[in-house]
């Protein structure tokens, strides 16, 4: 997406562009992965990005199976 563009607005989007990072990128180390992530939870939330937070919401993805584990989401 060029940068002049604002990123999408739509947690789904945002959800369906992290799962493609996460399994043709690094997987969950993977920057676009990350920021992926991190934007859905600022969409879901509105609240700005804070590690504590990002730690949590990856216990949320946990719950509903986006990944068996924390460390495979890093």
């Amino acid at each position: 997406m060029p940068a002049s563009r604002p990123p999408p607005t739509n947690p789904l989007v945002v959800f369906k562009a992290a799962r493609w990072w996460y399994l043709h990128g690094k997987g969950g180390s993977d920057p676009a992965f990350r920021w992926a992530i991190d934007w859905a939870r600022h969409l879901a939330t509105d609240t700005p990005s804070d590690v504590d937070r990002f730690d949590e919401f990856l216990v949320c993805l946990i719950a509903v199976d986006f990944a068996d584990e924390p460390h495979q989401l890093r």
